[in-house]
């Protein structure tokens, strides 16, 4: 039998997705509207397989195995999975909204960056509840060959999505120099 994966390497996208709305927050400090425009669709894009993957896959089974505890909700998750989908493409909308100045200054792009803020806190709220409850259960509940079977669902779905939504947006990033921190 093939290594078992573990759920790690799906809650990592987690990091990978706030990294795409940093990217997106530093090309508005630049005012590069288009890259601010790749980073929030690339954003929304991979929010939205992730999120089905969960949706589809991880919560439904999380119900199934009765895993549910305090701050560990599906009700919970499912809020800010939709208000995290709002957020996410509020700030295409907003890149949108800046595009259509003439130009854009530094405060309309303060405007965007702050437009951010919302999702980053709420994202961040959501991963630790999801891991401090939902990969910690799932985890432990499931491994072996059912957590290979669980691993080509979600391969799968995310598969479906990424054809049903289409191409992904080009892959964006922004050079950092030695006296950048993020």
């Amino acid at each position: 039998m093939a290594k078992t994966p573990e759920l790690s390497r799906f809650q990592d996208e987690h990091e990978r997705m706030l990294e795409m709305l940093t990217s997106y927050q530093c090309a508005l400090m630049e005012q590069d509207l288009g890259l601010a425009r790749g980073c929030a669709e690339s954003l929304l894009y991979e929010f939205r397989v992730h999120r089905g993957v969960e949706d589809e896959v991880l919560m439904p089974l999380f119900q199934e195995l009765g895993l549910e505890a305090e701050g560990a909700r599906l009700e919970l998750f499912a809020a800010e999975h939709e208000k995290l989908g709002r957020l996410a493409l509020g700030l295409v909308d907003e890149v949108g909204r800046l595009e259509g100045l003439d130009p854009a200054g530094q405060r309309d792009c303060l405007e965007g960056i702050e437009a951010a803020i919302g999702f980053k806190h709420l994202f961040d709220h959501h991963t630790k509840r999801e891991n401090a409850g939902l990969y910690p259960a799932l985890g432990a509940a499931v491994s072996g060959e059912q957590l290979d079977e669980v691993w080509c669902r979600m391969d799968a779905v995310e598969e479906r999505l990424r054809l049903g939504l289409g191409p992904a947006p080009a892959p964006v990033s922004i050079p950092r120099t030695n006296d950048q921190t993020l």
